[in-house]
């Protein structure tokens, strides 16, 4: 196949999981597996000799691209999570919780406490 190199490389640039050698020849079709090898052989060659952002990594009995390790700080400035900010209203107890104002007294059939008492009782005769 004339574009296999360039049809492997697309499938692993899409792919959300590592791409075994097999699951490539069922992908791309009638070719030959030592020609899949080739091509994957010939693209780590590439991305290793081209020292860009990324390269080719044998992962998990597949292939997947990789970024580099010396990338990390600026990678995580884009991925990482950023904290939850919650309003006024959402950081209030609910009516329905038992540190609310109203779970003075017995729970109510609705409150977490009520729930851990009726599933299996041992919540109750242990205080």
């Amino acid at each position: 196949m004339e574009d296999l190199k360039n049809i492997i490389e697309s499938l692993l640039f899409v792919a959300e999981e590592p791409l075994s050698p097999e699951r490539i020849k069922k992908l791309v079709g009638p070719v030959e597996a030592s020609e899949i090898h080739q091509a994957l052989a010939a693209l780590q060659t590439d991305y290793d000799s081209r020292r860009g952002g990324f390269f080719l990594s044998e992962v998990a009995g597949g292939f997947q691209f990789r970024t580099r390790p010396e990338y990390t700080t600026w990678i995580r400035r884009l991925v990482e999570p950023k904290p939850v900010r919650l309003s006024k209203a959402a950081l209030r107890p609910s009516p329905l919780s038992p540190t609310s104002s109203r779970a003075s007294g017995p729970p109510s059939n609705t409150s977490a406490g009520w729930i851990a008492e009726a599933c299996c009782g041992s919540c109750s005769s242990a205080s």
